[in-house]
Order: C-alpha cells, then sequence, then structure tokens
C-alpha cells in the first residue's frame, strides 16, 4: 500500500510523511525484528542437533 502511494507521488518527502507512514514503518520493523529473532532460535536449535 505504502509502494503504491509512493508510485503515484513523484516526491518522495511527500509520500513518506504522510499521516500515519512512520508508525507502519515502526510497526513492521517490529515485526521484522521479532521474525529475524524467532529464525536465529531456530537456527541454533538445529545447529545443536547436527553438529
Amino acid at each position: 500500500d505504502i509502494m503504491n502511494k509512493t508510485k503515484k507521488r513523484q516526491n518522495c518527502i511527500e509520500a513518506f510523511t504522510g499521516e500515519g507512514v512512520l508508525g507502519l514503518f515502526q510497526e513492521a520493523n517490529k515485526v521484522l525484528e521479532k521474525i529475524q529473532n524467532t529464525l536465529e532460535d531456530y537456527l541454533e536449535t538445529k545447529r545443536m542437533e547436527f553438529p
């Protein structure tokens, strides 16, 4: 959704300073960090099983 709005607006500053955009990116970053941590934990357990 954000990328579609950015495509419509040729000025990236206008596209990314819209209402709620910062919050969306902050939430996406939190989710990404959680996914990365979970994946790292999973891979660590697999490394321990197959040395």
